[in-house]
């Protein structure tokens, strides 16, 4: 395997304790009603001329999540869906109910509504993100290892070519 392929692998690795510091706090702020968010976390590298991009990708919702809304009505049927996994215990009138009244909530808040604080655990409930990268960004870097890259290039080049 050559040293090109080795600081691939530990990229990936590096990337998915990003991931895992995103799902952690993503938990952690009470967002994680269903499951589908944190299921949907990937991790793609790919290689574009000389650089190595690597990407996280996450279901479309979560950039809402993530940065909050302005007011806003949303619609029915995905805060309806969504009363389901936060309310199991109710019945399909009154999850109704509580799905209208959750809306008209959202269109005078926003997200994160203020009474949504106290579905979290660390008193947050946006930037998982920032807050993840910034919590994993050592042990990313010890991952990579760019310099164990740049020694394995360095051996490579002085090794004797096949002829």
């Amino acid at each position: 395997m050559s040293a090109f392929d080795r600081l691939v692998r530990r990229f990936r690795k590096g990337l998915e304790v990003v991931v895992d510091a995103m799902k952690a706090e993503f938990i952690a702020q009470g967002h994680n009603a269903s499951g589908e968010t944190i299921k949907s976390f990937e991790v793609r590298i790919k290689k574009d001329f000389e650089d190595l991009i690597g990407e996280i990708w996450v279901a479309k919702h979560a950039v809402f999540t993530d940065s909050g809304t302005r007011p806003h009505r949303p619609p029915f049927k995905a805060i309806f869906e969504w009363s389901k996994h936060v309310m199991p215990g109710l019945s399909e009138k009154e999850r109704r109910s509580f799905s209208f009244a959750v809306i008209n909530k959202i269109s005078k808040e926003g997200t994160p509504t203020r009474g949504s604080y106290s579905f979290s655990q660390n008193g947050r409930r946006k930037e998982f993100s920032k807050h993840a990268v910034d919590s994993a960004q050592q042990e990313f870097e010890e991952k990579l290892d760019y310099l164990q890259f740049l020694i394995e290039l360095g051996d490579e080049a002085l090794r004797p070519k096949a002829a």
